[in-house]
């Protein structure tokens, strides 16, 4: 799907939509908003959420000499 108008315009309508786009990802509270050809980007809060739930997996399955530990501090205590 072609950008109607292209990459690199230099139309304040254009700039204006870039503007509303970028305060959309860093300040709203859904997980992605979408860009001008309409495809999903994480927003700061979806890319947050992403970390968090990574960190909670990381921190629920290290399991170093066959135990599992709730940290990682508790891990590198051996």
């Amino acid at each position: 799907m072609a950008f109607d108008p292209p990459l690199g315009s230099t139309s304040p309508a254009v700039l204006l939509d870039n503007a509303t786009r970028l305060d959309n990802l860093l300040n709203s509270l859904a997980l992605v908003y979408p860009d001008r050809e309409g495809a999903d980007l994480d927003t700061w809060r979806g890319i947050m959420s992403r970390i968090s739930n990574t960190l909670d997996d990381i921190r629920l399955n290290l399991v170093p000499l066959s135990r599992q530990y709730m940290t990682l501090a508790e891990a590198q205590r051996i």
